[in-house]
């Protein structure tokens, strides 16, 4: 897993859920219901109207700009700058390594590629298998890199030894 929050991915996913949801519903109402469709585009009318008043009364002097539509404007280039930032904070956590151990003779690191050369090898001769693909990720509450952390131990392969 990389660092994406879990709870705001999941409210966010949950609350465009019921937008759709709801848009869904009001699409259904529209097409079925003929007093509903008259409401809502008398409502829609109505909004427009409105909406166009503001804009006439807002607008710069000497142009036919309001300063609500640069507002706007303003606010979707800062929503544009955020959600690339957001995009390019993602994908971290990637590493090279599978392992690494640091002892008193030196250092021991297991490559990627070690693991991706043993699956191939163990998997070319199964026709079944059209490609595989190893990625490694660096995982939060490790110090050493091994694993031993979050391994409980195996009963039986203790008695085994």
């Amino acid at each position: 897993m990389n660092g994406t929050h879990r709870a705001l991915n999941r409210t966010l996913l949950g609350l465009i859920g019921l937008v759709l949801i709801a848009a869904g519903a009001g699409s259904l109402l529209v097409g079925t219901s003929r007093g509903f469709a008259q409401r809502w585009t008398d409502g829609g009318t109505e909004l427009w109207a409105s909406i166009q008043e503001r804009l006439d009364a807002a607008r710069i002097p000497g142009t036919e700009t309001s300063w609500c539509t640069l507002a706007a404007l303003a606010l979707l280039v800062i929503v544009a700058v955020l959600l690339v930032c957001w995009i390019a904070s993602q994908g971290t956590g990637r590493s090279n390594q599978v392992a690494r151990l640091e002892g008193s003779d030196g250092d021991t690191v297991v490559d990627t590629a070690v693991a991706t050369q043993a699956i191939k090898a163990a998997l070319s001769e199964n026709p079944q298998i059209l490609a595989t693909s190893v990625q490694s990720w660096r995982t939060q509450g490790r110090r050493t890199g091994d694993g031993a952390e979050n391994q409980r131990p195996n009963p039986k392969r203790c008695l085994a030894r």
